[in-house]
């Protein structure tokens, strides 16, 4: 990304905007943006990223600087959090996006990156390639991702590309989450036991390294104004998510059976066949949960990095 030098992180306090801060600190000027900049400044000095090319803001001052790349990652970031929401986070979600879609009205030149999900698909990977449809319009979650990418078609002199990220997976989660890895890892911290059912499924994730890589492979190679599936070299299932938490002291208990039921692990979870950006990511998804366990120090405090 030789043209991008100024890079503006929306939603710089959830766990993907953290993910990439370090990612790019040092290598790109970053203006980090958020509802509490006090969170962002905490958030440099705890992980002692270096302040040097690094601005923080509240969404106030966002038109008042000028920027290269734009990264909106706004929005909920556990299922508790979108329950709560409900209908309003079709709102909320279009409120930031307007934001953005305000200031491209005077800056062409400038790419926006907006971050999508691979639930729009469905929420059952196993059969995503005989579901390619849309959830119902009650999930809303979802359904809003959906209506964006759809507005996004509807400007093609505007730089923008949807990244759609079926999981993500960082030291930067959050235990209270809801997410399978959140409870594994609440559990893990807590040194409680992990109950669940026999019932298998598969799930991919992607980190930080992986989603930078991607986003600059997009901007190198002018594949913008479109929507692209990002995902790991190899899926996991949650038997082996577990077994993999187990190594580092996880206790579980199968509430209705001995062991988990049998399941095949697909290539890949995208159904997308067409249009598809060659990026191998060499990431697999059990490679990467190894990795972020082993950068988890745990204690009775919480969670640190080793």
């Amino acid at each position: 990304m030789n043209q991008v030098k100024k890079i503006a992180i929306l939603g710089a306090t959830s766990q993907i905007g953290k993910g990439l801060i370090c990612e790019w600190a040092g290598k790109y000027s970053l203006r980090l943006f958020g509802r509490k900049p006090e969170s962002i400044e905490s958030f440099l000095k705890e992980t002692k990223i270096s302040a040097d090319g690094i601005k923080f803001f509240s969404y106030k001052n966002f038109s008042n600087d000028s920027y290269d790349l734009i990264i909106n990652a706004t929005g909920p970031g556990d299922p508790r959090a979108i329950k709560e929401l409900g209908k309003e986070i079709l709102e909320s979600s279009q409120m930031y996006d307007d934001f953005v879609l305000k200031y491209l009205e005077k800056n062409l030149q400038t790419v926006y990156i907006f971050l999508s999900t691979g639930a729009i698909y469905g929420l059952n990977y196993d059969e995503l390639d005989r579901h390619e449809k849309l959830l119902d319009i009650k999930d809303f979650y979802p359904l809003s991702k959906a209506i964006i990418e759809a507005k996004h078609r509807s400007f093609p002199k505007y730089k923008i590309a949807d990244i759609r990220i079926f999981g993500y997976f960082s030291r930067f989660i959050s235990p209270e989450g809801g997410f399978l890895l959140s409870e594994l890892t609440n559990c893990l911290l807590n040194k409680k036991i992990f109950q669940t059912t026999k019932s298998n499924f598969v799930r991919d994730y992607i980190g930080q390294k992986d989603l930078g890589g991607f986003i600059e492979y997009l901007i190198n190679h002018n594949a913008l104004n479109g929507s692209h599936d990002i995902f790991s070299s190899a899926p996991t299932t949650k038997s082996q998510i577990i077994n993999l938490f187990q190594q580092y002291g996880l206790r579980y208990k199968i509430l209705d059976g001995e062991k988990f039921d049998e399941i095949t692990i697909p290539d890949k979870i995208s159904p997308k066949k067409l249009n598809q950006i060659d990026l191998p990511i060499r990431t697999r998804s059990e490679d990467l949960i190894s990795q972020v366990l082993s950068e988890f120090k745990l204690s009775a405090t919480g969670i640190h990095i080793a």
